[in-house]
């Protein structure tokens, strides 16, 4: 791998290296929105982990995510995989039911599901 990357560069037309650096630069604004996007929902992600987390052990009688905390005391299980297997597990009622459901489980399902 060494020897390649030492290597001599491979030619190039005129002008190529000047239009890939061009293209580079137009990407990056893109990319900053990306990586600033991507934090906010992570963000968030955690944030609303976070309050699930907190309303299961005020509410020791509820079983409703309790297993937050268990699943993200698994090494490997981040806030993305904890999101992904609570987001499956949520159970929605429609509109005209949703004085049954716990108090924002359907917030929870949206965030959550989003990654």
């Amino acid at each position: 791998m060494h020897e390649i990357l030492t290597g001599p560069a491979l030619p190039l037309s005129p002008g190529t290296a000047e239009a890939i650096s061009e293209h580079a630069l137009l990407l990056l604004p893109q990319l900053r929105v990306m990586h600033t996007q991507r934090k906010q929902v992570a963000d968030r992600m955690q944030n609303v982990l976070n309050e699930m987390e907190t309303a299961a052990a005020e509410n020791a009688d509820s079983h409703q995510h309790r297993d937050i905390t268990l699943l993200l005391s698994l090494p490997g299980v981040g806030r993305v995989v904890t999101g992904i297997i609570i987001a499956g597990g949520v159970v929605t009622l429609p509109p005209h039911r949703s004085t049954k459901t716990p108090g924002n489980a359907q917030r929870w399902t949206d965030i959550l599901s989003v990654s």
